[in-house]
């Protein structure tokens, strides 16, 4: 029996129709070439930045640079294997946005998904800007024109990427193999050398190296580490857009981040043992790579390919936003978050920029101000009875002002009145030199009627620089103070938000 030529040419069961579209796909090769490009560039900054916060201990800190890279290198195998599992278990992508959703709920996966597009976006600004600033660094004859440059520089990646990922990785993978290449010379010839083939780069610039210090403590250690940690930048990229990818997607994506991750951890190791080998110091105006370069294979036409490549690789790395946030923002469109995302972050980061503009216009940030002046003082001192503290606030208060006047509180029940007119009679017979003046209050509270008095003041004295010097207690032991009243702290506020006096707060520490 003949089976129709429909049927024979039918797909058999269990297998899927050739997807026409993977061949606009990334492959591992062109994955690492278009998601990778941030954090092969961090190479340019992320040992410099060790090295910067080292050299505030002198030489001796200086030689901490290796195992601090070894720890930065260790966490960075650690990240690898996480995003590896991340791209098994979420293949739709969305890494952290993705794991966070699932596992810690959806108000968590939003904050992740926030700070991931800020990322992206925040990348693509400081890639531009480093690319360019290291161009006019070589040409500062281009300085006034940077804007237009970085500019430029952002309509070339945006031109590329409009032809598809894998159009955008096919043009970035020969300045990455440069780069990278370049840097494996660079360390490979380091180190067979026992000392810098030329320091030309550095000479006539100012070092940065502090005196020398005998030990290097935790916490520099620590900033070392954190500063660092800048070189594992973009590492999460790939996790973010393993749709991007051709089938099999989660094979090809962990292949392209293992691959990551063991360049980037060669080439930071690698960076290290030359900083280490040839003793460098950092100095003004330079970049550490651009020593490296000069030390390793001289101050010829090598040295300039390792500095032209590494700013167009720095340029060139704002192309790991265009890989990774659109999967991202796809994912927020799915799950219903996108309607209204991008306008109000647009809106968010306006009202951001008016709020700091209105209150440098305030300021007057940027114009010369008036010559100070002395104005009259008048010093406030809100008081309930007699003590060393109020001694200490009164002998405080005349030194700070040309008048001193002491207030105390009155409520209408009959033993605040009392004890308000034993403060007045011991008032009188101690005689401070300074008046107490009675406020009487009908409600049951204390800043209010002092801010009344101040705002009364200041209307009837203009030109007044009023002062409200608030005396507390701190006793010696954390848990005696929390057993103290909240009284300045009510007072203040009060006075803070109804008048424009100035608070001081006198703390008298109890022994």
């Amino acid at each position: 029996m003949s089976v129709p030529a429909t049927e024979q040419d039918a797909v058999p069961t269990g297998e899927e129709p050739p997807d026409t579209g993977e061949r606009h796909r990334l492959t591992a090769v062109t994955g690492l070439a278009a998601l990778s490009l941030d954090a092969m560039a961090s190479v340019a900054y992320g040992p410099e930045a060790i090295v910067l916060v080292l050299a505030a201990a002198g030489a001796h800190g200086l030689g901490f640079t290796l195992p601090v890279t070894l720890a930065i290198a260790a966490l960075l195998a650690v990240l690898v294997a996480s995003y590896r599992q991340v791209i098994a278990a979420f293949p739709d992508g969305g890494g952290s946005y993705a794991v966070a959703r699932r596992h810690l709920g959806a108000r968590t996966g939003l904050v992740a998904a926030a700070s991931l597009v800020l990322d992206y976006v925040l990348n693509v600004a400081v890639a531009v800007t480093a690319g360019v600033a290291a161009l006019t660094s070589a040409l500062p004859g281009l300085y006034a024109d940077r804007l237009w440059l970085c500019l430029a520089v952002l309509v070339l990646i945006t031109a590329v990427n409009l032809r598809g990922i894998v159009e955008s990785a096919k043009a970035f993978i020969v300045p990455t193999v440069v780069f990278v290449g370049s840097v494996l010379v660079l360390i490979a010839v380091g180190l067979f050398r026992s000392a810098p083939v030329s320091t030309a780069t550095a000479a006539g610039h100012a070092p940065v190296l502090a005196g020398n210090a005998t030990t290097v403590g935790a916490l520099l250690l620590l900033k070392a580490f954190a500063s660092g940690c800048s070189a594992l930048t973009g590492v999460e990229a790939i996790a973010n857009a393993v749709p991007s990818f051709r089938v099999p997607r989660t094979r090809r994506a962990q292949r392209a981040e293992a691959a990551l991750g063991a360049v980037l951890g060669v080439m930071l190791i690698g960076l290290s043992l030359l900083i280490s080998r040839f003793h460098l110091q950092p100095v003004e105006g330079v970049t550490v790579l651009a020593q490296l370069a000069d030390a390793s294979l001289g101050h010829n036409w090598a040295f300039y390919v390792i500095q032209s490549t590494t700013m167009t690789l720095l340029a060139l790395s704002a192309n790991t936003s265009f890989g990774g946030l659109p999967v991202l923002l796809k994912l927020l469109a799915r799950d219903n978050h996108l309607v209204v995302a991008l306008p109000l972050l647009v809106l968010a980061f306006e009202t951001v920029h008016r709020a700091y503009s209105r209150i440098g216009e305030r300021l007057g940030l940027g114009r010369v101000p008036e010559a100070p002046h002395r104005d009259r003082s008048l010093v406030v001192v809100p008081v309930s009875a007699l003590s060393r503290l109020t001694s200490e606030a009164l002998t405080a208060a005349v030194s700070l002002g040309d008048e001193v006047r002491a207030v105390t509180v009155c409520h209408p029940d009959p033993e605040d009145r009392a004890r308000t007119h034993a403060l007045e009679r011991a008032w009188a017979g101690w005689d401070p030199g300074v008046p107490l003046v009675r406020l009487d209050c009908e409600r049951r509270t204390l800043g209010r009627p002092i801010a009344a008095y101040v705002r009364e003041v200041a209307a009837a004295e203009p030109g007044t620089r009023v002062t409200v010097l608030i005396p507390e207690t701190e006793p010696e032991r954390l848990w005696q103070r929390l057993l103290q009243n909240q009284r300045g702290a009510v007072v203040a506020h009060a006075v803070r938000r109804d008048t424009d006096a100035v608070i001081c707060r006198l703390r008298f520490r109890l022994p």
